[in-house]
């Protein structure tokens, strides 16, 4: 009886070792947050190529992320409208969303238009797009945010001046 209690003793010892050995080190309960500052569509319209900034600013615990670059940020497309082309960041830069126009290395602003392959620039379409933002750091990737924005027919003669699409290379 003993050697079978001695027995089951160890079996419990070591399958607390091997739980304690398979688990993933506790959070440093560092939380990171992106914050959507604004929008721009910025002539953006069905038929162009016409960039899309999007103000965000980075946070870890309420405090902001200063001095972030292109490396820092990915954006991963999550849907399209029907005959829609997944969306590129074409530039990362300074914003002055959030500053009262001042710009500030603590926010930011991201250009995005759709992607292009093999030369040919692809164009917004009407619909829906919905992407992932994600802050990146040390290539590992420590928050996103999802987005939706909606691109619709223009309404002035204006717009179609910028149906022309233009040749755009992600960065």
């Amino acid at each position: 009886m003993r050697k079978a209690i001695a027995f089951l003793a160890t079996v419990v010892l070591i399958m607390l070792a091997m739980n304690i050995v398979g688990s993933k080190p506790v959070s440093s309960a560092l939380t990171y947050s992106i914050d959507n500052n604004r929008i721009t569509p910025m002539g953006v319209a069905p038929g162009n190529s016409n960039m899309m900034a999007i103000d965000v600013s980075v946070t870890q615990l309420g405090n902001s992320i200063c001095g972030l670059n292109a490396d820092n940020f990915i954006l991963d497309t999550l849907k399209v409208p029907s005959n829609g082309q997944n969306v590129a960041i074409y530039s990362v830069g300074a914003s002055s969303a959030s500053r009262g126009g001042s710009h500030s290395s603590c926010n930011y602003s991201l250009n995005l238009a759709p992607a292009s392959y093999q030369g040919k620039q692809y164009t917004w379409v009407e619909g829906i797009y919905t992407f992932q933002l994600g802050y990146v750091k040390n290539g590992q990737q420590l928050a996103n945010r999802t987005f939706n924005f909606t691109v619709k027919e223009a309404l002035s003669d204006l717009a179609a001046i910028n149906k022309t699409p233009f040749s755009l290379t992600p960065y």
